[in-house]
């Protein structure tokens, strides 16, 4: 989700999370769900407190919006097409190409979600041990 959407309107479904239209009004976006636990509303915790405490957990490396860069690069090391990545993303048509390419997502919904669960499962895991060596 963009940083303003986890504060705003969403529907968790079974294999799915409905991200209802704030950068384009009446938009809807459809992401995998891979986890069980997903609360289902908004944090209690503010954005300015979430900011804040991202900060100081990070020594001030971290942004709110450098979450959104990690699930885009999960999603592309996970093996996922550019095409799904960035309708996930809630990103726009680029070029002639992806008007080609351009399917309805929610057929790849499971598939996509167990990549993402692997490669969070194994492949995260993997490149933690690369990081300690």
């Amino acid at each position: 989700m963009r940083v303003n959407e986890r504060w705003g309107k969403f529907t968790v479904e079974r294999d799915r999370v409905r991200i209802h239209g704030t950068k384009t009004r009446g938009a809807e976006r459809v992401v995998p769900r891979i986890s069980g636990n997903h609360p289902g509303q908004p944090p209690a915790l503010s954005y300015r407190a979430f900011r804040e405490a991202l900060a100081e957990a990070s020594d001030g490396q971290m942004t709110p919006y450098d979450l959104r860069r990690t699930y885009a690069t999960w999603l592309e090391a996970a093996g996922i097409p550019r095409t799904r990545r960035r309708l996930y993303l809630g990103h726009g048509n680029q070029d002639v190409t992806d008007i080609y390419e351009w399917h309805e997502v929610t057929k790849f919904l499971e598939e996509d979600a167990e990549k993402l669960r692997a490669y969070l499962g194994e492949g995260l895991a993997a490149a933690k041990m690369e990081v300690v060596r």
